[in-house]
């Protein structure tokens, strides 16, 4: 058995689109929908390091309702004091430093906590995404000297 998917749900899948391939450059290509009903759906897939990435946009229907559930989502995320609790993605990295380069240089919003085992876990936050999703990178090594950082407690 193996983990085949992952599927996230945005309220702006270009925008959504742009900000993956800004942080994760080579390990995130778009393939063909195989499927002509969930393409006309607007429904994008990516292959995203070892998994298939399926990003849904929202119905104009419904579109209200996302919108308001996502802003109370990234109140409770933007003031939670430990993000192990919200739902997210782990990926283990080799190294942390570009991603945090990639994230700062470009205003994406992030946190950085120091486990007690010494792994650095770096909690990005896509936008427009619902309910608002958190990727998380884990990795020992992290050579960015002037980062706020959080150890775990």
């Amino acid at each position: 058995m193996s983990i085949d998917k992952l599927t996230i749900t945005s309220l702006n899948i270009d925008d959504t689109v742009k900000q993956l391939r800004l942080i994760f450059g080579r390990d995130i290509n778009e393939k063909s929908v195989g499927d002509k009903k969930l393409n006309r759906r607007g429904i994008r897939w990516f292959n995203f390091f070892d998994i298939d990435l399926h990003i849904v946009p929202v119905k104009a229907s419904n579109r209200a309702e996302f919108k308001n559930l996502y802003e109370a989502q990234l109140r409770i995320d933007r003031n939670s004091s430990d993000y192990g609790i919200l739902s997210h993605l782990g990926i283990k990295v080799p190294d942390l430093t570009s991603y945090v380069a990639i994230l700062r240089n470009n205003n994406i919003p992030y946190e950085i906590i120091l486990r007690g085992d010494g792994l650095y876990q770096l909690y990005i936050f896509l936008e427009g995404v619902i309910p608002s999703f958190i990727i998380e990178l884990d990795s020992k090594r992290l050579t960015l000297l002037d980062e706020k950082i959080k150890t775990f407690t």
